[in-house]
């Protein structure tokens, strides 16, 4: 089989060419793995974060105190004790704002963990990588680029969680 080096394919950010693979954010190359370093591609579902467990923790500890800094503010301001404001003074409540930011950004982080999108896993001698498609990437154009990927420039990539996810429980 003739594999073509000119035309690369590009499917949401990751682009695959007769030289590689490489994940592309605007004009910026993110990741670029060189063909002769790869040894596997397989196409996988999962988090997106890049240490999930520390990115839970860190948004679980944010959201519990920011909650718990929340109703202390509160219950001090119910009993008077947190904001005195005489007439006419404007007062930023800097404390409360800081929790209402500290349950936000906890949030967030938990959404980053739990939220799922497609990648390849490419094992290189090096090691194991993760090129990301876009979170909002088509299943059946990943395919399709996969496909395209094996007719021209030679990569198997493995699809077998498409095959998990699909069967019936």
């Amino acid at each position: 089989m003739a594999i073509c080096t000119s035309n690369p394919l590009k499917c949401s950010q990751v682009e695959i060419s007769g030289t590689g693979i490489s994940e592309i954010h605007g004009k910026r190359v993110v990741v670029a793995l060189p063909r002769e370093q790869i040894r596997q591609v397989t196409l996988c579902h999962d988090s997106s974060a890049r240490h999930p467990f520390s990115q839970y923790f860190l948004g679980y500890v944010l959201l519990i105190f920011g909650m718990l800094g929340l109703l202390v503010d509160f219950l001090a301001s119910a009993g008077g004790a947190l904001i005195h404001i005489g007439h006419g003074e404007f007062v930023l409540p800097l404390i409360p704002i800081t929790h209402w930011v500290m349950i936000g950004v906890g949030f967030w982080l938990l959404r980053g963990v739990f939220r799922a999108r497609y990648h390849l896993l490419v094992e290189t001698e090096r090691g194991k990588r993760k090129v990301f498609f876009e979170k909002n990437a088509n299943i059946e154009d990943i395919q399709r680029f996969a496909r395209m990927a094996q007719l021209l420039h030679g990569y198997t990539i493995d699809l077998s969680v498409l095959k998990k996810s699909s069967t019936p429980s």
